[in-house]
């Protein structure tokens, strides 16, 4: 019996070694897309910093891949900042945040959407959460709340900040999805689109509204949130969501619903469960090449 302990907290010694090696690591993921609409763009996109930088060259990391991948504008999909759900006043640590906003910013167009933290703090801290966006308003970034802004010729990029309920606990619910209220997406689109050969780009924190986006009209859905499922298992799915949902197969990666695609960031760092396996950080590279632009 007890080499049979010392064996398991070996085991658990690696695991959390292996996890705090990855935590400092970072992969480019390249997507390519293609569509029949006029136009031709590469993004990248990153998601759920969470002010979280645990090494001092992390900023140049990310910046370095982002200069790698000469891209034509950055979207930011939301969890930037971590806000305490506990905390009746929180105060957010955003200077990792802002300072990477700040090189990203002196050298490319941004956008930035919300997750389920930025929401936090505007309902917890109105104030503090007013003077964070114009910080980085000042930057020069578009922070997009329930609106879009043209991203590139004949495209649009949408910024969809979900309702709170959307991300609370599913521990004793595994299979349930909170819905949205009818047409929300639909409304957020609707203030905008110019025309059917607009490629329309959502930036949507959480994965799990693929149907209501390809219902909606999006070419394109952008989301993160889940962190990669926390521990990436063999068949691709994640072994847990923020939300305590297991074995979900929305954590990394490309879905595809009718003539919606989806990608899912694994996110750049890390909050209360500070734990990644077989999940390292992520840039998100999209190309979108359009086949009636590219024969033109």
């Amino acid at each position: 019996m007890p080499v049979f302990a010392a064996v398991i907290m070996i085991l658990i010694a690696l695991f959390l070694l292996e996890s705090e090696m990855e935590k400092l690591r970072l992969t480019t993921c390249e997507y390519h897309l293609t569509t029949t609409k006029p136009v031709r763009l590469t993004v990248v996109f990153l998601s759920d910093l969470h002010d979280y930088l645990p090494a001092r060259h992390d900023v140049k990391r990310i910046t370095d891949a982002v200069d790698a991948a000469h891209p034509d504008v950055i979207f930011l999909g939301g969890d930037m900042i971590t806000v305490s759900k506990y905390r009746k006043n929180p105060v957010p640590e955003t200077k990792a945040a802002l300072e990477l906003i700040r090189l990203l910013a002196e050298k490319y167009p941004v956008c930035y959407a919300e997750g389920n933290h930025e929401a936090r703090f505007a309902q917890k801290d109105p104030e503090g959460y007013r003077a964070y966006v114009e910080e980085v308003k000042k930057l020069g970034v578009r922070y997009l709340v329930q609106e879009g802004t043209e991203a590139a010729p004949h495209a649009e990029v949408y910024g969809i900040t979900l309702p709170e309920e959307c991300f609370q606990s599913l521990l004793f619910r595994q299979k349930e999805t909170v819905h949205l209220p009818e047409g929300f997406l639909e409304n957020v689109l609707r203030e905008g689109g110019k025309g059917e050969e607009t490629y329309r780009i959502g930036l949507i924190h959480s994965p799990r509204y693929l149907n209501d986006a390809a219902k909606a009209g999006f070419d394109l859905v952008l989301s993160g949130h889940f962190h990669g499922g926390t521990v990436r298992l063999p068949d691709g799915s994640g072994l847990m969501t923020p939300q305590y949902q297991f074995f979900v197969k929305e954590c990394s990666g490309t879905f595809t619903k009718e003539n919606t695609t989806m990608i899912v960031n694994r996110g750049l760092g890390t909050h209360s469960i500070k734990i990644r396996f077989n999940d390292i950080p992520e840039v998100s590279v999209i190309k979108i090449e359009g086949t009636h632009h590219l024969q033109a």
